[in-house]
């Protein structure tokens, strides 16, 4: 039923809802090395669902396929448009601000959810010995590494990392699990959060921005105000 994800003035949108994570995901893979910072980026956006039914409002939001209407109730509805981008392609240079752009580590995310194509959702980084792949709309699914040799050599996740996670099968509610155990941490004082900063966030949406302008390559401003 139409709502929020149709419209871009609530938050709609798979680069709103989906994007961030995955940019995040990026950002912390290759943080250690000193090359989190987003420096520049381009891309584009499709809307291929140009209207939906209204319906009842949903409020929890793990409900909301469930209580689709059935094809003969979508028929008699009244039909709403949709102004929010439901795929995307977006390429990201991150780097150390200070080294040559040659040196930056590329990204490329892709996403549709609607219109599937024959390689599903993944997120590539590419850097000067390889290139890391991962499957999935949210990074969840298989993990690949090619370097010099001809084949992708699959990863897994370390043991000490799903251990240092809440006990939940559900990927989803795990990481919704996780951010509360790290902010309330970060309330009591007993750790560093490593959930994104508002400074994050204002990034994230120049890229958001820049992707759905359809511009081309464009510089990431990296401080607020300037």
């Amino acid at each position: 039923p139409y709502g929020w994800p149709h419209r871009l003035d609530q938050g709609g949108g798979r680069l709103n809802n989906n994007f961030t994570h995955k940019l995040a995901i990026v950002q912390n893979i290759v943080s250690g090395t000193g090359c989190g910072e987003v420096l520049a980026a381009m891309g584009e956006t499709r809307n291929d669902l140009s209207s939906v039914p209204v319906a009842h409002k949903i409020h929890d939001f793990r409900n909301y396929f469930k209580e689709a209407l059935t094809p003969v109730a979508a028929a008699q509805a009244e039909w709403a448009a949709v102004d929010s981008d439901w795929s995307y392609t977006v390429l990201a240079r991150l780097g150390d601000p200070t080294a040559p752009i040659a040196e930056a580590v590329s990204a490329t995310f892709r996403h549709s959810a609607l219109n599937f194509g024959k390689h599903g959702d993944y997120v590539a980084i590419a850097g000067e010995k390889g290139v890391l792949h991962i499957d999935g709309a949210y990074t969840q699914g298989a993990i690949y590494l090619r370097t010099e040799q001809e084949q992708w050599e699959p990863l897994t996740i370390p043991d000490q990392i799903h251990a240092a996670l809440p006990p939940e099968p559900d990927h989803s509610q795990r990481n919704w699990d996780q951010l509360a155990r790290e902010f309330v941490a970060d309330i009591r004082g007993e750790a560093d959060a490593d959930y994104p900063t508002f400074r994050d966030g204002w990034i994230h949406q120049q890229v958001i921005d820049i992707a759905r302008a359809g511009l081309g390559w464009q510089a990431i401003e990296r401080e607020i105000g300037k």
